[in-house]
């Protein structure tokens, strides 16, 4: 073959096949692509359709949870609120005096025998601090009697007529001092029972305040009720009463707690079965296989062969291969 009419063959067959590949290759992609396109539509619609599906289940699934009931049973309704019963403060009043007016006599008994066992007992723990304790306390009680009584001590009456004779000795009225005398002796008889006095109320004191105290003394005020306490006692009872009653009714409107966990497991069914669903939506989608990646090395492949193919044809046997027109051109 003429060399020349073998190159310009071979120039004009390589310039074709340059110029025609850019297309087969766009055409062969485009092809692929509308077969992807094709593949993923597909799959899209097959995943909307499990979705659907999936959401149309679980929504079904919850639908008949709320019509059956449950929910009611796991949860209960409004319990009915139970109203506060207002006191008769009158009739408290009332009942109060008359339970204490029963309560008098019983009230009394106890009174006296609490007391009596407090001074007792007090008594008793004195007598084993000071043994002399009661003799002291007669002797005192003695001679506070006595100065009560207006009866003076001898010494004291010895002074008073000694008194009396030495003014009249000194005035010149010997012989007649008895209505001195008698005057003198009653003064001082007041002044005894005024001693006498302050002297019982210091022991009545005393006692009181540090032998047997009298704040450990039971009264019959500690022991009767007053109206205001009975009022007190009454509204306390009426809001206990009240608050039970509430509780019960409370307790009554509450739901089972069975039902409850019931309910709590079923929704959690629907939960899963939704999740699971959705999946194998995603499955779907994930595992398509991609077309154009997969073909675009075996596109790539089939072009350079037919490229390097057709230049390698039209070229004389004795030359080597060219890689392009545009390379031989440049040699």
């Amino acid at each position: 073959m003429n060399p020349l009419l073998a190159f310009g063959f071979g120039e004009a067959a390589s310039a074709a096949i340059n110029l025609a590949m850019p297309a087969l290759q766009a055409a062969a992609t485009i092809l692929i692509l509308k077969y992807q396109k094709d593949q993923y539509d597909d799959v899209a619609d097959e995943r909307i359709k499990l979705m659907g599906k999936a959401v149309d289940n679980y929504v079904a699934s919850v639908d008949a949870q709320i019509t059956s009931g449950v929910f009611t049973d796991a949860f209960g309704r409004v319990p009915n609120a139970v109203l506060y019963e207002a006191v008769d403060d009158s009739a408290a009043q009332i009942a109060t005096i008359n339970d204490n007016l029963k309560a008098i006599p019983e009230a009394r008994r106890q009174v006296e025998a609490v007391n009596r066992l407090t001074e007792n007992n007090d008594i008793t723990r004195m007598i084993a601090l000071d043994p002399r304790f009661l003799k002291n306390i007669n002797l005192e009680g003695n001679q506070i009697s006595d100065l009560l009584a207006g009866k003076l001590p001898l010494d004291d009456i010895v002074e008073v007529v000694t008194d009396v004779a030495e003014s009249a000795a000194m005035l010149g009225r010997i012989g007649n001092v008895k209505g001195s005398t008698m005057r003198n002796i009653g003064v001082s008889r007041l002044r005894a029972q005024a001693l006498g006095r302050q002297a019982s109320e210091r022991l009545a004191a005393k006692l009181n305040r540090d032998v047997s105290p009298i704040g450990r003394q039971t009264t019959m005020v500690d022991l009767l009720q007053t109206p205001a306490q009975r009022m007190s006692l009454a509204l306390t009872q009426n809001q206990l009463l009240q608050q039970s009653l509430q509780n019960a009714a409370n307790a009554d409107a509450a739901g089972d707690p069975a039902d409850y966990a019931k309910l709590q497991t079923e929704l959690q069914k629907a939960n899963n079965k939704l999740g699971v669903e959705a999946n194998k939506g995603n499955m779907i989608n994930q595992f398509t296989p991609n077309m154009a990646a997969i073909l675009q090395p075996q596109i790539q492949s089939l072009t350079e062969t037919l490229k390097w193919g057709k230049t390698a044809d039209v070229q004389d046997p004795d030359q080597a291969p060219t890689p392009s027109i545009g390379l031989t051109v440049g040699k």
